[in-house]
């Protein structure tokens, strides 16, 4: 006899009409896919891992902190990244016609100044980063503790959040110098329990998923353009800490 499992974790409603597509991004039916269907696929997976735990009531952000240092809990912290992570994804597009009216605001261009000298050059770091990730992943812009921003690459289902599940090296394939010390640095960072207060103002989807269906298997590059031109300033300025 199967246990009906209670729906805890539902899919967000988004500020625009999905069944629209985002034009210029994604067509209705790659949309479905990418948003509704996978959506609600992860959080009927969350809700069925977390069910009668301490997990249970908390929302998918609260529960991948929660669960980043248990390797016991590693697939209840992959569903609910991915949760979060496809969330914040898709609720900083919108069309194309709209994003061009938007731009970031003076606190979040004074900041991407410092950091990378214009938008253009945060666009171009952007694709650069794209390259780090082999398959599936994401790419975060975020604001440190300290004010300054940065960009981190992620491995599936990783996160900005924690340093020891930031996944940001493909360790299937050869690692070199560079991909050693940032992973002794990360380590360091662990054993010492240096807390992690990231907040994540942007993410790139570099999960096939995403635009296989409207740009191809080798669209990769296209669709990462057309996601520029797709961005929701107005969200991401919010986002910014002040």
């Amino acid at each position: 006899m199967f246990r009906q499992v209670r729906k805890i974790h539902t899919i967000p409603t988004l500020s625009y009409d999905t069944a629209n597509g985002i034009p210029g991004l994604f067509s209705p039916s790659a949309l479905r896919v990418a948003w509704t269907d996978h959506q609600t696929d992860i959080v009927s997976r969350l809700s069925e891992a977390v069910v009668d735990t301490d997990n249970e009531a908390r929302i998918p952000f609260h529960i991948l902190l929660n669960t980043a240092r248990r390797a016991d809990r590693a697939h209840v912290f992959n569903y609910a990244s991915q949760a979060h992570n496809n969330h914040l994804f898709f609720e900083s597009l919108t069309s194309h016609e709209t994003a061009a009216k938007a731009s970031p605001s003076p606190a979040l261009l004074r900041r991407i100044e410092e950091r990378f000298g214009s938008v253009e050059n945060l666009k171009q770091a952007f694709k650069e980063a794209t390259a780090t990730v082999h398959g599936n992943g994401w790419i975060f812009l975020i604001e440190q503790p300290d004010k300054k921003l940065d960009i981190v690459s992620s491995h599936n289902a990783g996160t900005p959040y924690h340093f020891g599940r930031q996944q940001s090296l493909d360790l299937a394939g050869p690692v070199s110098e560079d991909d050693l010390a940032h992973l002794q640095k990360l380590q360091h960072k662990i054993n010492a329990k240096e807390k992690n207060f990231n907040i994540a103002l942007l993410a790139l989807n570099l999960w096939q998923h995403a635009y296989i269906l409207d740009f191809g298997i080798a669209g990769r590059e296209d669709y990462i353009e057309a996601w520029w031109r797709a961005l929701d300033w107005n969200k991401i300025n919010a986002r910014l800490y002040n």
